[in-house]
This record gives C-alpha cells, sequence and structure tokens, in this order.
C-alpha cells in the first residue's frame, strides 16, 4: 500500500451544517506532502471515505476562499461534512452570531483548477506502486472501467453525465462529445431542464436521453438501477459506469457523482466533479443516503 510507513496528521474535525461534531479528517503525510485522507464517523471509529490525494479541505478550499475572500475576511471559518459528497464551509461572523454556508465543491460561481492528485501520483511512480487493479481479491479495487475524468464547475447533473459521455466518447462512440467540455456540459443542462443548479432525477434521465437520441438514435438509453452494492458490481462488470445521486439535503441539496468501481468488501469507487481523485466509500454508510442509481446502457 503507498501509505506504509507513511505519517497521519492530528485529527481534525468536520461539523455539519447544525454546528454537531460529524466527522474526523485525517491527512496521510509523505514529509509535508498530503498523499491521501482518510474521513472516519465519530460515533462507530469507522472509516467512512478516503483517497490518493488531497481532501476537498485543503488546497481546493484555499483557492476557493481566496477567490471569494470578500466572504471570508474576519470570519470564523468552520469545516462542514453532512454526508457523502456534501463537503461545505461555514463562515461565522462573531459578532451578529450569524454564519453563511458555502457548497464549495459545486460553487458554479468560481472554476477553480486544482491538481489535488499531483503529489500521490508521483509518490505511486516513486515506489513503483499501481492501483489499476482488474482482477478481485480482498481489499484490491476492479478497476475495469477505467473512465477518464473530467473536472467540471457546473451544475453536478450535468458534470456527471458528461463523464459518462466523455467514457463512451472513448469506447466507440466519438459523436457523443463535441471537444469542447464547458458547451457539451451547457447542453446537457439545457436538457436536462437544469435550473440554478438543480436537476431532479426524472429530468436528469430524460435529458441525457433526449442528448444521446440526437447524435445516436436509439442506441443509449439511460435507466433507474435498484440501489444496492450488487448493482453496481453489476454495472461495472459490464464496463458501464453509472450515477449516484444522493439524497436532497437542506443547504447542499441533491448531488450527482459517477460510480466506476467497487471492492470485494462493500466499498465502492466514485469520481466526484470537484477533483481529479478517485473516492473510496463505504456502501453500507451511504446506502441511507442515496436517492437513486442510474445506469446508461449503449446497443439498445
Amino acid at each position: 500500500m503507498i501509505w506504509n510507513g507513511e505519517k497521519i496528521s492530528e485529527r481534525i474535525n468536520l461539523y455539519n451544517s447544525d454546528d454537531q461534531l460529524s466527522a474526523y479528517l485525517y491527512n496521510i503525510l509523505h514529509g509535508n506532502k498530503i498523499i491521501g485522507y482518510v474521513i472516519v464517523d465519530p460515533k462507530t471509529d469507522k472509516v467512512v471515505e478516503y483517497a490518493l490525494g488531497q481532501s476537498p479541505y485543503s488546497d481546493y478550499l484555499s483557492e476557493y476562499i481566496k477567490a471569494k475572500s470578500d466572504k471570508f475576511n474576519n470570519k470564523k471559518i468552520t469545516l462542514l461534512y453532512d454526508g457523502p459528497s456534501n463537503y461545505g464551509v461555514a463562515a461565522g461572523d462573531e459578532k451578529s452570531k450569524s454564519k453563511e454556508i458555502f457548497d464549495f465543491t459545486y460553487d458554479s460561481s468560481v472554476k477553480l483548477s486544482v491538481d489535488t492528485s499531483k503529489d500521490a501520483k508521483n509518490l505511486l511512480k516513486t515506489k513503483n506502486i499501481t492501483t489499476n487493479v482488474t482482477a478481485l481479491s480482498s481489499g484490491k479495487i476492479l478497476y475495469n472501467v477505467g473512465t477518464e475524468q473530467v473536472v467540471g464547475n457546473r451544475s453536478c447533473g450535468p458534470v456527471a453525465a458528461y463523464n459518462l459521455l466523455y467514457f463512451w466518447a472513448h469506447n466507440g462512440y466519438p459523436k457523443l462529445i463535441t471537444g469542447n467540455a464547458d458547451n457539451d456540459i451547457a447542453q446537457l443542462a439545457k436538457d436536462m431542464g437544469t435550473t440554478v443548479g438543480a436537476t431532479p432525477f426524472l429530468w436528469y434521465k430524460n435529458g441525457l436521453n433526449q442528448y444521446t437520441n440526437r447524435v445516436y438514435y436509439g442506441q443509449f438509453y439511460t435507466g433507474d438501477l435498484v440501489t444496492s452494492y450488487d448493482s453496481i458490481k453489476n454495472e461495472i462488470n459490464n464496463n458501464r459506469p453509472g450515477t449516484v445521486l444522493y439524497l436532497l439535503h437542506p443547504y447542499y441539496g441533491s448531488h450527482y457523482v459517477v460510480f466506476m468501481g467497487y471492492t470485494t468488501n462493500y466499498w465502492y469507487v466514485v469520481h466526484d466533479g470537484w477533483n481529479t481523485n478517485d473516492v473510496y466509500r463505504d456502501f453500507n454508510y451511504d446506502k441511507s443516503y442515496i436517492s437513486n442509481l442510474a445506469y446508461t446502457i449503449w446497443g439498445m
């Protein structure tokens, strides 16, 4: 494992939007560089998320705060975690006792480019370790989708859909993308009727079907999956990435990510629009947060 012999940072407390302790964050350090992180449930002391590379609370958040410095000057900053992919930050005013919450990883008003996995990738090369395992074995990742990852800063539904299209475009269906990611994501948002960053699941499915039918009529279909670990395994085993929609949240709303792999011990692999990391999550922890799973199948 790449982390063998490396250091663990001091514990960083994460809170939910009601100011209650929700998780612990530990960074994995190689010297002074962050090469990974784990998020732990404080009630059970179980790891619920980990990744090679930085968490969103490191360089990405630093760049976000710089970009919106007027919102954070002279404010108390609190790191928020409200469940899978619900990464936030609160800027509190101690005088007025008020706070403003930012769902910074999918704030479409700011476009950031941060390579959060650079140091981890360099260490992988140095140690001659690969995580691209295609055979099943305990604790190893079945990573046989090979999804090419596209970082996007628009609404999460169209961004997740674009990741799927990008994958299929590089697997025999090149007309699914134009070569201009911003234009393609904007078209997906239009087809899905996305408004103020929100895309209801039915609109997501219908919009993606409308988009694919425009260039490959009748050859693609997006539909529902039963929300189960076996559903994810089946799609990955058939070389198909899919979509996870996490439940509505009062501050964050719904959030879409792409699922792209799994392990043998009920962990699954997702790609979020904010970063270049593959994020590993505990399905048993997440299943109560998952609203829908969707598949996109070709060759109808």
